[in-house]
């Protein structure tokens, strides 16, 4: 009986999420600010560098419930900036469920008018997803068929962006393929199955001075997993003297959250953003309330 509990939970637990993973592609809320991990020229957009960090918290109170955590850094290669060179890195856990994907990144623009640039990425790393069914009861053999995919993989980007007078970045948008796997390096338990879907991204965004003091984000990031249907994130962010942002997303799942950063120190950005679903969004007799807090640091120039 005890077993058959464990696996009714693990079933209602993967089965939810892998409904929910249908409907929506990796995204996070805080792309507004920061979208390198998707599409890794956007780090072209503040060249001296810079280092973000992540954390997603899904279902809270909820045992084995999904948590992300997503880092990534970047330096200038040269003295004119005009490449840049960092590392992604995501991680899930998931009940039993670990995916974990990480690349290196190498980002190079071209300036193609007075205030109009386009850069181009490449990245290249590993994921491996981990399923450790056998952790739910050791003494089950109907549990011990764990799961270990390993993948190299690639990934490309491509984005248009352009700066006013002052070197502000005034508008951007972009085309990224940032994780297709190339061959299987291990197969476990389960050779031949793919868990790790290729990703495809496409995002834009500008800026509009609305006085002196406030400054208006509009953007959007649409997102496609394999075999899945596309899903669209629309938002929009208010800076007052950038030093306040408040803002609201809705994406195409049916899920809507409200977004709130504050510059604490020069360069140096604190996140929070509360996720709720609601209708389709919905999962089970709960509302997948999500929790995010991200910190973004830019490097001074020099």
């Amino acid at each position: 009986m005890k077993t058959l509990n464990k696996i009714y939970v693990l079933i209602l637990m993967l089965g939810q999420f892998h409904s929910l993973q249908a409907q929506q592609p990796f995204t996070y809320t805080g792309y507004m600010e920061n979208l390198t991990p998707l599409n890794p020229a956007y780090s072209l957009l503040h060249p001296t560098g810079g280092f973000d960090l992540a954390a997603r918290k899904q279902w809270v109170g909820v045992e084995g419930a999904p948590s992300t955590l997503l880092a990534d850094a970047w330096l200038p290669l040269g003295s004119d900036r005009k490449t840049t060179a960092g590392l992604v890195l995501l991680h899930d856990d998931v009940a039993v469920e670990h995916p974990t994907a990480v690349d290196a990144v190498l980002a190079n623009t071209v300036q193609i008018s007075a205030v109009d640039y386009i850069g181009v990425s490449i990245n290249a790393g590993f994921r491996r997803y981990v399923t450790e069914f056998a952790s739910l009861d050791p003494d089950d053999m109907a549990l011990n068929e764990d799961i270990r995919e390993n993948v190299v993989n690639a990934g490309f980007g491509v984005m248009v962006y352009g700066k006013n007078e002052d070197d502000e970045i005034k508008y951007y948008a972009g085309l990224s393929v940032p994780r297709v796997s190339l061959r299987t390096l291990g197969g476990g338990s389960v050779n031949g199955k793919r868990h790790l879907k290729d990703q495809f991204y496409i995002a834009g965004g500008f800026y509009k001075n609305l006085t002196d003091d406030i400054k208006i984000k509009p953007a959007v990031l649409i997102s496609h997993s394999s075999n899945l249907p596309l899903q669209a994130d629309f938002s929009t962010m208010v800076y007052l003297k950038d030093k306040l942002g408040l803002g609201f997303n809705y994406r195409s799942n049916n899920e809507a959250a409200g977004v709130f950063s504050v510059m604490v120190k020069e360069n140096f950005r604190i996140g929070y953003s509360y996720q709720l679903g609601f209708g389709a969004g919905r999962i089970g007799n709960f509302g997948n309330d999500t929790h995010e807090i991200g910190l973004s640091l830019k490097i001074n120039d020099y």
